[in-house]
């Protein structure tokens, strides 16, 4: 399988008064698995269905794997810097 490979993230911003009211930076690399297949199928999709929480601070992003756990990828504001969403 080669689809939802490699994974992106974007900022979004809510603007209620705007026409379009979610407003989307430009995306960036999130996480890739260079193309390397696991079990006898040799699977190579990326876990999908995510969910964002914040707490004491911290903001995670929570994935299904590609077999059996769900994995918690911490998301820092030093990483998100580079993503501007567009004023206009």
């Amino acid at each position: 399988m080669l689809n939802r490979a490699p994974a992106f993230i974007a900022l979004g911003e809510f603007r209620p008064n705007a026409e379009q009211p979610i407003w989307f930076s430009e995306s960036k690399q999130f996480m890739h698995h260079d193309w390397y297949g696991i079990g006898p199928a040799q699977r190579m999709d990326l876990g999908v269905y995510p969910s964002f929480t914040t707490r004491g601070g911290n903001d995670v992003l929570w994935h299904p794997d590609r077999k059996f756990f769900l994995l918690g990828k911490r998301i820092t504001r030093e990483w998100l810097a580079d993503l501007e969403v567009p004023s206009a």
